[in-house]
């Protein structure tokens, strides 16, 4: 009797679900971990990502660092990057100093990253860290912040 992986049952069933709900399937994307790259080196990131787009990929992720370097040129970097015909899923970043400033001083330097990403072009920015609250507790007041800024983020408030 065939065997059946629980993974490949869930993912076949998500799979159906998506279709049967009408959403859009998920599209691959890629994170550009995978390749060596150099926040001094714009060119080995647009070399990544067009590589990513001839593995067929649809989308890629990379750490900010190794797109900050162009902030001064951010139209321009948003133009060759767009080149490619990828989407800029998301930039990630983390927080290790989240001990030290607290949710609110974590709240705005993703508030910061983000409006740095998305003149990038970056749909999302991906925090990571061990954890902002080892209690998963957040004051109201820091979410409702952070819930307002990213809305004015999103519909394209300076």
């Amino acid at each position: 009797m065939p065997t059946l992986l629980r993974r490949t049952f869930l993912a076949g069933a998500a799979v159906l679900a998506a279709r049967a709900a009408g959403a859009p399937l998920p599209r691959p994307g890629c994170q550009a971990n995978a390749w060596n790259l150099d926040p001094a080196r714009f060119d080995l990131l647009l070399t990544a990502v067009r590589e990513m787009k001839e593995l067929e990929f649809q989308g890629f992720e990379t750490n900010i660092r190794f797109v900050q370097p162009q902030l001064e040129h951010a139209a321009e970097a948003r133009e060759r990057l767009d080149a490619a015909g990828l989407e800029f899923v998301g930039a990630h970043t983390n927080l290790p100093e989240y001990q030290r400033v607290g949710i609110e001083g974590a709240g705005a330097a993703a508030t910061k990253l983000a409006e740095q990403a998305r003149q990038f072009g970056a749909r999302a920015v991906v925090v990571s860290h061990g954890g902002l609250s080892s209690t998963g507790q957040f004051p109201e007041r820091a979410v409702e912040a952070s819930l307002s800024r990213r809305r004015a983020i999103l519909r394209g408030a300076p």
